[in-house]
């Protein structure tokens, strides 16, 4: 975000929540496609930790291509469509 900024460049970093509650942490941008982002501070993962991502998905349709459950846990795989990541590895990742 700071390189970007520095560019000049939108940072093009969203969030979102809607009126039922429903919300994703972070959404990057990426010319017409949405990258979203749910994070969470648990070691374990848990399925329910999906239900954020798989939602704004079938909001968005093909514009998600990928999306990203980051964790604080060790474990790191593939589920479904979307990637499970350990927070100190998310950069090398995307």
């Amino acid at each position: 975000m700071k390189w970007r900024y520095n560019q000049g460049l939108d940072r093009a970093l969203y969030f979102y929540r809607d009126a039922q509650g429903r919300e994703l942490d972070l959404i990057y941008q990426k010319g017409s496609e949405l990258v979203p982002f749910e994070i969470k501070s648990s070691q374990t993962f848990n399925p329910t930790f999906l239900k954020g991502l798989s939602f704004f998905k079938s909001l968005v349709g093909n514009r998600c291509q990928k999306g990203y459950l980051v964790y604080g846990g060790d474990l790191e795989q593939r589920i479904g469509e979307f990637n499970l990541v350990n927070y100190k590895n998310i950069c090398a990742n995307l």
